[in-house]
């Protein structure tokens, strides 16, 4: 499904209501129980360029009462070209855009991405198992599993590739990474003041060819990480480590 150069198997887009609607019910999403199986997405050759994700490719959530829970993609390759925005396994960007903020986050929790490959060419900043670009500052995301083999250039994440803002919490990655700059375990790019991460591992096994971590390939001064940790013989390859092992 394409939608402005946005590539998912659900859909290109998704979007609910932003301004004085974000707290209105109304306008809320709901997404529950979603299984994909052996699913292929491709950006290769769109025009104009976009991002993909194995559910969506370019997400952007505000209203309080939304929900994304339960939603889980197995076996599926999402390939991304030079001309691609972000890349990741559930959500190729994920954002929250409205101003004013909504009384109360929405949600999302319960994601699974096991057994996929993500993979994206030189170019692609932002490649994740589950995000590839994070910025869902109005939305409470937890409960994440991430198992799967992530390739990419710049950015890259067992996890999430680039989070820019919003709040990762209770989350997991134990599967491949590979890249080449800001390359990590859980994130390949921490940055902003608003971006935390909190009550999550990684175990995920980390090859870098410039710079890397275990858990994060670059923390940014005050982005947050906290009550979380990672297996520090996790990295291989020339990289040299960054950022150093102070994860809280």
């Amino acid at each position: 499904n394409c939608n402005d150069g946005n590539v998912g198997t659900l859909a290109g887009e998704i979007r609910d209501r932003t301004g004085a609607a974000v707290d209105d019910q109304r306008y809320a999403i709901k997404v529950k129980d979603i299984i994909i199986d052996n699913s292929d997405v491709s950006t290769s050759g769109n025009s104009p360029a976009g991002s993909v994700g194995g559910v969506a490719g370019f997400t952007d959530l505000n209203n309080n009462g939304t929900e994304f829970k339960n939603i889980s993609i197995y076996n599926s390759m999402i390939v991304a070209d030079s001309l691609t925005y972000h890349s990741g396994g559930l959500f190729g960007r994920l954002v929250s855009t409205s101003t004013p903020a909504p009384t109360n986050q929405g949600r999302m929790e319960s994601l699974r991405s096991i057994d996929n490959t993500v993979n994206a060419a030189a170019g692609v900043i932002g490649v994740g198992g589950v995000f590839g670009y994070f910025g869902a500052k109005h939305i409470e995301v937890r409960k994440i599993i991430a198992d799967s083999s992530v390739s990419g250039d710049d950015e890259v994440g067992g996890v999430v590739g680039s989070q820019m803002d919003g709040r990762i919490s209770e989350a997991v990655s134990i599967g491949d990474v590979t890249g080449t700059t800001d390359v990590g375990g859980f994130v390949g790019y921490l940055g902003l003041a608003g971006a935390e991460i909190n009550g999550s591992y990684s175990t995920a096994s980390v090859t870098a060819t410039t710079s890397g971590s275990g858990f994060v390939g670059a923390n940014i001064t005050g982005s947050i990480i906290k009550n979380s940790w990672y297996d520090p013989t996790s990295l291989s390859g020339s990289a040299t480590l960054s950022p150093p092992n102070d994860i809280d």
